[in-house]
């Protein structure tokens, strides 16, 4: 399941926590290019990058310039939810 990052707006919080950590819209562009795609429960979507991703497509794809074990939230209706670090997958994501 993948989605079209043209076709993806961003919620008034995704925009304020983008902020708070510290996150581009390219990072996160990048992120839901590159991420492991897990269902995340109410119908959204989390692509996660981890150092696996990173080793799959190398660090030059993906760029140097997002940290390990980020996330990006993407509801059913394109929207994104929000943007997180996250260490280890949450046990209630499943894979996609």
């Amino acid at each position: 399941m993948s989605h079209n990052i043209t076709e993806i707006s961003s919620t008034r919080h995704s925009e304020t926590r983008k902020s708070q950590r510290g996150f581009s819209s390219g990072q996160i562009s990048r992120i839901i290019s590159y991420g492991e795609v897990y269902h995340a429960g109410n119908n959204c979507v989390a692509y996660w990058l981890n150092r696996r991703v990173y080793r799959q497509y190398g660090s030059q794809s993906v760029g140097h310039d997002i940290p390990y074990n980020t996330a990006v939230i993407v509801s059913y209706d394109n929207k994104i939810v929000t943007v997180m670090h996250c260490s280890h997958k949450p046990g209630h994501w499943r894979a996609a």
